[in-house]
This record gives structure tokens, C-alpha cells and sequence, in this order.
């Protein structure tokens, strides 16, 4: 992704965790979010858009699958990596919102690197 950003002539600027976003984690602990990238890039009509991105393992943008074969240690860390990533987003697109950007989660299949 970051080859991408460099060697794309519409990507005007990017960089790499910018800023913290405050969001409360699903022990009600506060926290703050280091969105992985914000890029700026023009349009197609001379403009230009900034979004924010996060890059995560397709596994970890879905809720966990429960099933028998699962150890209970194993299903608690998959089930609070869910709840804490859902609320890292949400806190995000909010912020995207309110600054007019695009918030964009990429895994390994948008990176054509998932499984063939």
C-alpha cells in the first residue's frame, strides 16, 4: 500500500499514524486510535479528497466465528479484538465526518493478497 502511495502521481501527500483518536475500549477504558494513513489525492475533476485508512488482516474486520473446536481463551481475544476494533473505527468515521475525509479499511484481499 505504501509502494502504491509513492508511486501514484494522483497521491499528493500522505503519512503514516498522524494523529490519536480518542475512543473508549471495551472495558470502558479511554484510549486513543493511530489511523495508519492519511493521504490526500486529487480527483478526477481538479479537486482534492483526503481519506484516512486502516490496514488490517481480513480476520480481524468480521466478528469471530464461534464453534466448538475454539478454545474459550482463543474466542475472548478474537471477541474483544472485534469490540475494540469496531469502536477504533467508529471513533474514525466520526472524525472523518466531521472533517469532510473518507475513512477506508483495506485488508489483504483489496491488496490482492488474500488467498487464491
Amino acid at each position: 500500500f505504501y509502494r502504491w502511495l509513492d508511486t501514484n502521481e494522483n497521491i499528493t501527500a500522505w503519512i503514516t499514524e498522524p494523529l490519536g483518536l480518542p475512543y473508549v475500549d471495551w472495558t470502558g477504558k479511554q484510549r486513543n486510535y493511530f489511523p495508519d494513513v492519511v493521504f490526500k489525492c486529487k480527483t478526477p475533476t481538479g479537486g482534492e479528497k483526503i481519506y484516512m485508512v486502516e490496514i488490517k488482516p481480513a480476520k480481524e474486520t468480521v466478528p469471530p466465528i464461534v464453534n466448538r473446536r475454539k478454545k474459550p481463551k482463543t474466542l475472548l481475544q478474537e471477541k474483544q479484538t472485534w469490540e475494540t476494533n469496531i469502536r477504533k473505527w467508529e471513533a474514525a468515521k466520526r472524525y472523518c465526518k466531521m472533517k469532510g475525509w473518507e475513512f477506508k479499511l483495506i485488508t489483504e484481499n483489496e491488496l490482492g493478497m488474500g488467498r487464491k
